[in-house]
């Protein structure tokens, strides 16, 4: 199994008001930068992922030149989470690597969630968990776990990963390229996973395979 990785960080301090207790019970918030972050940058692009918006009434982004109005209009579905949302803003000014949020949901709680981003120089760490075919709903899945950190903040992971039978690359003397044709899962772009929260360490990659294997092929040939 053939798997690259590439890891992306900044610098994030997180607070979050509560106006009332529950609501955070409710959400997970995180706030993202969608590119790398300069301190000399006159405007910042970010992300603010939900991981469930079927309550989301309106957000509030609180801009420097006043609060903008956001609403369903304005989301993108999260891929992390089937009813999860996000939000992608520019942030100018003063306030540009302090993006605060206030989100309203339809029982009439609210939760307001910032951070506080800047520069990182120290390099996060990533490292190989495990991999293992999984069956979901009747179809076969890669299943490549890895553990990421950093002691500030990390944008997301990113995976190329090639999957083969060992059977099949001993035929060709070990060299992936040969049989890649053959490959039961091949992932030639790089596929990012986000995390949900400030604190995730572990990210999950599920790629479907392009052909099932069978149950003596997963014990002895494929991981």
């Amino acid at each position: 199994m053939i798997i690259k990785l590439r890891l992306f960080r900044v610098f994030s301090v997180f607070v979050i008001f509560l106006a009332y207790s529950h609501a955070v019970n409710a959400l997970d918030l995180d706030i993202r930068t969608n590119h790398k972050l300069s301190m000399d940058s006159n405007k910042v692009s970010f992300t603010l992922a939900l991981d469930q918006c079927s309550n989301l009434s309106q957000v509030i982004y609180h801009a420097e030149s006043g609060d903008l109005s956001l609403d369903s209009s304005d989301f993108l579905r999260n891929s992390n989470h089937l009813n999860g949302c996000q939000f992608i803003v520019e942030a100018k000014g003063a306030v540009r690597f302090y993006p605060a949020f206030t989100i309203y949901l339809n029982d009439g709680t609210s939760t307001t969630y910032s951070e506080t981003f800047t520069a990182d120089e120290i390099n996060p760490t990533v490292s190989f968990e495990r991999v293992s075919i999984a069956s979901i709903e009747g179809k076969q899945y890669l299943s490549t776990v890895v553990q990421a950190g950093d002691n500030q903040d990390i944008r997301y992971v990113g995976f190329t990963v090639v999957g083969v039978l060992a059977s099949d690359l001993k035929t060709v003397g070990g060299v992936v390229e040969k049989v890649k044709q053959k490959a039961f899962v091949n992932i030639n772009k790089i596929v990012r996973i986000f995390p949900n929260s400030n604190s995730q360490s572990e990210f999950v990659l599920n790629f479907p395979l392009t052909k099932n294997l069978t149950a003596q092929a997963i014990a002895l040939d494929a991981v």
